[in-house]
């Protein structure tokens, strides 16, 4: 049975609750990889679409399933990829440069499709 990534989330959504729909990731100090479990719909369409593009990877290794419908979905890939990070604080001057240059961006560029990361001037 081959369903569409958006099939198998409204599956998930249909069956679980909010507070069911957790997300756990494990790994140790022995093995390279770590694994992650979720029955979150949100969580498993962003893994899927890393499976699809770095399959090198990110890998599906289990799927579980109830009456048919998909209740969640076990991921593997290599422990490395996982960062811990300090948020950065950004002051209200800042964030209001951000915004402008955001807005600059926005006006120069349109849609983020038509840029491509590179100044021209």
């Amino acid at each position: 049975m081959s369903l569409d990534i958006s099939t198998m989330t409204r599956m998930v959504r249909v069956m679980l609750t909010r507070y069911e729909q957790e997300t756990v990731i494990g790994y140790n100090n022995e093995e390279k990889t770590a694994t992650l479990y979720t029955a979150d719909p949100v969580v498993i369409r962003r893994m899927d679409r890393l499976c699809e593009k770095r399959p090198e990877y990110y890998r599906v290794i289990k799927e579980e399933m109830y009456k048919g419908e998909l209740l969640s979905k076990t991921y593997e890939f290599p422990k490395k990829l996982i960062k811990f990070y300090v948020p950065q604080v950004y002051t209200e001057e800042q964030l209001e440069n951000l915004r402008r240059k955001g807005r600059e961006l926005y006006e120069k560029y349109g849609s983020s499709e038509k840029y491509d990361g590179k100044e021209t001037d």
